[in-house]
């Protein structure tokens, strides 16, 4: 994960590091045992805030514990905060539980579908109809491009779209062929999926929205439902936008470790985040891996918004709890209760599903460009929390905070914006040392923010 010895021995010592591994899965060293039978290691859980059991002691008694805040916006269900992380929100269990299940169902069935970009795109190209292949029990065969001679059994196979390099077929068919060709069973590329895209396509070579790929809208009810859990922390008259949607997916002894979700134009519009499934524990630490993070439970229905201040702090999932004891998912096993539904209940019963949605470009992006400044764009870079305006021709606005390195090229721009309201959203800083190195990199050229006023001026 950090490249080398001494690389993880520097990150053992952040504070973030060492509350990831406190809560890490880690299994007895009992040499006799076989994996399947290992016990997990006990961990101390006492520090873990539990917004289930907040909630539960706020309506019954007002009471909160420290550090703990309740939120009054008029929302639906109890929203709570924490003194001293501003804009981090938790809903516990507002999603319910027939929500739930849509959305289980929608992530693996149809999330994972071209265009949305999945991990396996990398290794695989497109795959087409995953979930239902593995319902089916199907292989996925890598065929040599030059073989022909499985076309006559190709009505019982799922095209992956990729010039029929892979292509599902029935065991028997792709197990006749083993010995020239290679296999992988559709359950386990399902296993094996780690995330999947929606809305705008997110391009994680080059850690930016890719408006170039194509892509579908975020589903309308997806949308109306990020919409209404956006609510509390969304600024007073403005509507939270949906534009982009990445699907994680976690299995026993998956971590998503501590990052920051920086890619976002503006930061004042806040990340929803999903739960679906067994239990996990998050990570919320501050705008340094030496702050010491709090750890708090996550649990299916459970929603977290960050915006603001709480978009520049590092977070992540140490840990997914797929024992019985632990993941507390009977209510989903109860709805999963029909046969159509086993695929979903087996999946879901080790597995723990994630939809963070964002609105990627600020509201105002579609405002009049001012005449005068019409026949340029603007791009933005953020290096170690500071913001620079360069200037210069391009087709369209690229606007894009990233932390060491230029997160917005060209080829990512979403259109104009006035200069008033992009002053207001941004602390701007003249720093020409870094700024200069990046406007060579862009073959832009750097203005400070008065000349930047004076040319938007008509």
């Amino acid at each position: 994960m950090y490249g080398s010895e001494r690389a993880g021995d520097d990150a053992e010592r952040t504070a973030f590091r060492k509350s990831e591994k406190k809560y890490k899965l880690y299994y007895e060293n009992n040499p006799k045992s076989s994996k399947k039978k290992k016990q997990p290691k006990q961990v101390d859980l006492s520090e873990v805030l539990d917004f289930k059991f907040i909630s539960e002691l706020f309506n019954q008694k007002g009471e909160l514990p420290p550090g703990v805040v309740h939120v009054n916006c008029g929302f639906e269900r109890s929203v709570f905060g924490l003194e001293n992380r501003p804009g981090f929100y938790f809903i516990p269990g507002a999603v319910t539980l027939d929500e739930q299940c849509k959305w289980i169902r929608e992530s693996l069935a149809n999330f994972p579908q071209p265009p949305n970009r999945t991990n396996h795109n990398v290794i695989y190209g497109t795959i087409s109809n995953l979930f239902a292949a593995a319902k089916e029990c199907k292989i996925f065969v890598e065929e040599e491009r030059s073989n022909n001679d499985l076309d006559s059994d190709s009505s019982g196979s799922v095209s992956n779209g990729d010039c029929g390099r892979w292509t599902f077929h029935e065991e028997d068919i792709a197990r006749s062929r083993g010995k020239t060709c290679k296999l992988v069973p559709a359950s386990v590329l399902l296993r094996k999926l780690r995330w999947s895209t929606l809305g705008l396509q997110f391009n994680w070579s080059n850690q930016n929205y890719d408006v170039s790929l194509p892509h579908k809208k975020i589903p309308d009810a997806l949308c109306q439902l990020a919409k209404r859990m956006a609510a509390p922390a969304m600024p007073v008259g403005e509507e939270f936008l949906p534009e982009a949607a990445i699907v994680n997916y976690f299995g026993s002894g998956d971590t998503l470790g501590g990052h920051l979700d920086d890619m976002e134009a503006d930061w004042s519009k806040p990340i929803v985040s999903m739960s679906f499934g067994c239990k996990a524990i998050f990570l919320l630490g501050g705008k340094s891996r030496e702050d010491e993070p709090l750890a708090m439970f996550l649990r299916s229905g459970d929603v977290v918004l960050m915006a603001g201040e709480a978009r520049e702090c590092f977070h992540g999932v140490p840990r997914i709890f797929t024992d019985e004891e632990n993941a507390e998912i009977t209510p989903l096993e109860s709805q999963f209760s029909d046969e159509d539904d086993r695929c979903f209940l087996n999946y879901i019963r080790t597995s723990r599903i994630n939809i963070n949605i964002r609105q990627s470009n600020p509201s105002w992006i579609k405002n009049p460009w001012p005449a005068r400044f019409r026949d340029a764009r603007l791009a933005t870079a953020r290096v170690a929390s500071r913001a620079f305006v360069l200037v210069g021709p391009m087709e369209m606005l690229a606007v894009g905070p990233a932390r060491g390195r230029v997160a917005w090229p060209a080829a990512a721009a979403v259109g104009p914006v006035p200069a008033d309201l992009f002053r207001s959203r941004f602390p701007f800083v003249n720093r020409r040392t870094v700024a200069s190195k990046l406007s060579e990199k862009l073959q832009f050229s750097l203005v400070d923010l008065n000349e930047f006023d004076a040319r938007c001026c008509d």
